[in-house]
């Protein structure tokens, strides 16, 4: 038992439920969620435990953009930090999946993935963290891209506004001949995220940079924060973002 363990978590929840660090706040049923995984990890003497998607664009090299983002998510690890002396740790899947689904050409793929470990190899962050490549959580599944596709109509799962957004993203980033089939299989394969995450993570709290407003309906069934990427106000997807726009 952790002395003052009530106190402690809610310590947390209240350094988490931040504006500088979430871009929508916690309501009454997301903060008891949260605050049920706080209490694990609080009474079971454990880090706070993170998991994140990251995303894979055209780029091959990490820039300012991904420090921007590591950096901002150190200042929220940091507060945690100060009030729970057993920190935090971060799993980051590398959606290296979902840029072969775009059609991302594989070097690609192979060199961003590279830079990245790089970069999250030289973060001094003082947490604990691990990359862990989303094709590899398929293949212990027995996934694979080859019969992903919407079998399901997509208005059965999401709204006309949040198919319209996922559409004009699928128009920049997919690489094939049919946008919209790229859009059908991205949401596809995000169902079939969800459904591995939560099975293998499902004692840890999912951060991700969507918009709560259009993405919601495909976040996986985890204790969920939609935290800023860059800083407070930009939510802007670091892997997307030209290093050549670098300020």
């Amino acid at each position: 038992m952790v002395k003052n363990e009530g106190r402690i978590y809610y310590d947390i929840l209240t350094i988490i439920n931040k504006k500088r660090f979430l871009r929508k706040r916690l309501d009454k049923r997301e903060a008891a969620r949260i605050a049920y995984s706080l209490r694990y990890f609080v009474f079971h003497r454990k880090p706070v435990m993170f998991l994140m998607m990251w995303g894979v664009g055209t780029k091959q090299e990490t820039g300012c953009w991904e420090e921007y983002a590591l950096n901002q998510l150190s200042k929220m690890f940091r507060e945690i930090k100060k009030r729970w002396q057993a920190g935090c740790s971060l799993k980051i899947i590398y959606a290296d999946t979902h840029a072969r689904i775009n059609r991302v050409k594989e070097a690609a793929i192979e060199h961003y993935y590279a830079s990245v470990m790089r970069l999250i190899s030289n973060w001094d962050n003082g947490i604990q963290t691990e990359m862990i490549r989303l094709s590899a959580l398929w293949a212990e599944g027995g996934q694979g891209i080859q019969n992903v596709g919407a079998k399901r109509a997509l208005n059965s799962i999401l709204s006309k506004e949040q198919y319209e957004f996922i559409k004009r993203n699928a128009k920049l980033r997919y690489h094939g001949a049919d946008y919209e089939e790229g859009a059908r299989r991205y949401v596809r394969a995000r169902l079939r995220d969800n459904v591995i995450l939560k099975a293998r993570y499902s004692d840890h709290i999912f951060l991700t940079y969507n918009n709560p407003a259009v993405m919601g309906a495909l976040q996986p069934n985890l204790p969920l924060l939609y935290v800023w990427s860059l800083r407070r106000g930009r939510s802007s997807s670091p892997w997307f973002m030209p290093n050549e726009e670098c300020p």
